[in-house]
């Protein structure tokens, strides 16, 4: 008999020829290698199978890769409708929550993009609060209360690249005016009934609150035995903790003339900032003092001089214009102001010397226009005060 290889008439198996056992020896080596890998994700995750791994990690990709998309189409239709960036909102929570949650440790991809969502969203609830009305804001954030804790995560981020926190120089302000002066004094803090009373608008955390109360608790007998005391109130659109009242800062749960100084620390925010400044005017006492800090590129006129001349037709004077330079701000980010609320027979004066300057003027001389006619054109934001708007990178 012819032999064939691969046959033998005594066996029922059929030998395999060369080709397929290079193949197998193939498949060897891809399970070998398959096999190194998952023992490298074994190590990289504790108490977690490859497959759980694996899977986790395509979806945290996924999520993140997806809501960065989405967010770049809203950014690019200008006519975006609230519902589509409610929308963005809802999936960027989502996939925050994936990305924070899971048990695998994000890979440097995965990392970027995280980040990148983090600040895509910042930068949308920054602009929201910007380009609305204050109303609309404090709607938005009681529908979305996590949006307010997200805001300040991306906000505290954002003040570690300052050179200085304007809030810093003005509870600097009110500890050495405090302790150093009698109240109601001559470069002291004013003062109803030995108390000054301090109104934190758009507070934040409320971070001036916690380091005034620490203050004035680490110095309590002192200040006690010569009848001096603090008293904080902050207001924003959430309450963070205890320490906040939430309030739309344009009306807030304080008495005519029942507050010393009115603090707006970079909170002039939303298209109707000037109705805070009103507001400030009517919880504040006469002789009460209004301090306001921002950033020096959101004024139009950067002389200031347009700005500080509004203030003062809602009723302020004028006391300061700072940088601050001196207290380590050598961009020259932040401008600071001081204005007061001026008592009765002030008033009086004020507008006895106004009254003699007129005389002297043409009859057909043009007035300054008056603030509410200029807002029923254009909301402030548009000639005042620009919104505070990060780029899209």
């Amino acid at each position: 008999m012819f032999k064939v290889e691969g046959w033998n008439v005594n066996s029922n198996s059929i030998a395999k020829d060369a080709s397929n056992n290079k193949q197998k020896k193939s498949k060897n080596n891809k399970k070998v290698h398959e096999q190194k890998q998952k023992e490298k994700f074994r190590n990289r995750v504790d108490n977690n199978s490859y497959d759980n791994v694996n899977r986790n990690e395509k979806e945290v990709t996924k999520a993140l890769n997806n809501t960065i998309k989405e967010d770049k189409k809203v950014s690019k239709n200008s006519d975006s409708t609230a519902k589509k960036e409610k929308k963005l909102v809802q999936q960027s929570t989502a996939a925050i929550d994936i990305a924070s949650t899971s048990n695998t440790k994000l890979t440097p991809l995965q990392q970027k993009l995280f980040n990148k969502l983090k600040g895509s969203r910042f930068r949308w609830i920054n602009e929201q609060l910007y380009t609305n009305t204050s109303s609309t804001a404090l709607d938005l954030i009681t529908k979305q209360p996590e949006l307010f804790d997200e805001y300040h995560k991306g906000f505290r981020e954002q003040v570690t690249t300052w050179p200085i926190n304007p809030l810093d120089i003005m509870i600097k302000n009110i500890k050495t005016r405090f302790q150093s002066r009698n109240l109601n004094a001559p470069g002291g803090l004013p003062a109803i009934d030995r108390t000054c009373v301090v109104a934190d608008m758009g507070c934040g955390e409320a971070a001036l609150s916690l380091e005034i109360n620490q203050f004035y608790d680490q110095h309590k007998k002192k200040f006690e035995k010569q009848n001096k005391h603090l008293k904080v109130h902050s207001f924003d659109l959430a309450k963070h903790n205890d320490r906040i009242t939430v309030a739309d800062i344009k009306n807030v749960p304080m008495e005519n003339e029942e507050c010393c100084i009115v603090i707006f620390s970079l909170s002039l925010m939303g298209v109707n900032f000037l109705d805070f400044i009103k507001e400030a005017f009517r919880i504040l006492k006469p002789n009460g003092e209004l301090w306001i800090a921002e950033i020096k590129s959101r004024f139009k006129d950067q002389s200031l001089s347009e700005f500080i001349k509004i203030v003062e037709q809602l009723g302020f004077r004028h006391k300061l214009t700072k940088t601050l330079e001196e207290e380590g701000d050598d961009k020259e980010m932040f401008i600071r102001f001081e204005f007061f609320k001026p008592d009765e027979r002030t008033v009086m004066e004020m507008k006895e010397r106004q009254a003699k300057r007129t005389k002297f003027l043409d009859s057909d001389r043009n007035e300054d226009e008056d603030v509410e006619a200029r807002r029923e054109k254009q909301p402030e934001s548009e000639w005042l005060l620009k919104p505070c708007i990060y780029k899209r990178r």
